[in-house]
């Protein structure tokens, strides 16, 4: 708590708000939403530069290709790599 007090043990837990009131979506991570968005919408473009387009579900595909390949190769979820991206 802010004013340095600790709460009570049967005290109740919200969960966060928005200053309108509406609650604060669950926590999630860019893996999660990639997940969602190509369920949701598996053929719309993730990715059209002009040259080329790939759905979210191709997308997706790719990223857990590289995530598993990654992991072969002796790397966990807490291990960082660096990208590099062309523009």
């Amino acid at each position: 708590m802010d004013n340095g007090q600790t709460p009570a043990p049967d005290a109740p837990i919200h969960p966060p708000q928005f200053p309108s009131g509406a609650l604060a979506p669950p926590a999630s991570t860019l893996m999660d939403i990639l997940q969602a968005t190509a369920d949701a919408h598996p053929d719309a473009p993730a990715i059209d530069d002009g040259q080329r387009m790939e759905s979210y579900a191709e997308l997706l595909d790719e990223v857990k290709d590289k995530a598993r390949r990654l992991h072969e190769q002796g790397l966990g979820a807490v291990d960082r790599i660096g990208v590099l991206a062309h523009r």
